[in-house]
């Protein structure tokens, strides 16, 4: 397996990011993304994050509902935000911001979800996985792709996605005595990009990156208090 230093050309931030292309050998489970999406849109468990950074001017993202009123995402999607709306009418705070990992916990007052499970075991090479979150305000989509490397804090896979999915999640299927399950297996943070004297010169748009599922389920347990 090769090591990350490998692919890490560049990485620009998804709100820089401009429309994405499916990614290859991604047709195996692509009948499936619109009902992944579907179900997902309809138990909340993705949402829409817009972060208010004045002058009219907003970040666009997503996010994903790990546990009642809370609410993980991309800190660089809600970084120098003034107002954080969720779903456009859910008003959050900021829990705590990871700098390293690009992550920010909020919490969500009143809002109604089901968290999804995270995902306990490995990811493996070639496993297919679903990039999902909002291209669109009111839509959530699922963009299918395979896992190109792994480690215990990064996962770079060939899921494409659209501006607006960043914060999102990268979600795996485990069966477990006859019942699938999706579990989130990252939130989704960047893309790959070539640079050439500090200008970007090619944006590989199927080189998602997440961070991994075992940073994430630690930066949790950290902050939200036991119930």
């Amino acid at each position: 397996m090769k090591t990350f230093s490998s692919f890490l050309i560049g990485v620009v931030f998804f709100f820089f990011a401009p429309h994405f292309l499916w990614a290859d050998g991604s047709a195996d489970i692509s009948s499936d993304s619109v009902e992944i999406a579907r179900i997902v849109q309809q138990d909340k468990s993705i949402v829409h994050i817009a972060a208010s950074l004045g002058d009219g001017y907003a970040h666009i993202g997503s996010g994903v509902v790990v546990d009642d009123e809370y609410v993980i995402t991309a800190r660089h999607v809600i970084d120098g935000a003034g107002t954080i709306l969720v779903n456009g009418v859910h008003q959050a705070s900021v829990v705590v911001r990871a700098q390293d990992d690009d992550l920010a916990l909020l919490h969500v007052p009143d809002l109604e979800a089901r968290p999804l499970p995270l995902l306990q075991s490995p990811l493996f090479d070639n496993e297919v996985v679903v990039a999902i979150g909002y291209p669109e305000r009111d839509v959530c989509k699922a963009f299918p792709g395979g896992v190109i490397e792994t480690d215990n804090r990064l996962v770079v896979t060939s899921a494409s996605v659209y501006e607006g999915q960043s914060g999102g999640a990268l979600l795996a299927l485990r069966t477990e005595a006859g019942h699938s399950t999706w579990y989130v297996a990252g939130v989704i943070v960047a893309y790959f990009v070539e640079k050439r004297d500090g200008i970007i010169i090619k944006a590989h748009h199927d080189r998602s990156v997440s961070v991994a599922t075992p940073v994430v389920a630690s930066f949790i347990q950290q902050k939200i208090a036991k119930k």
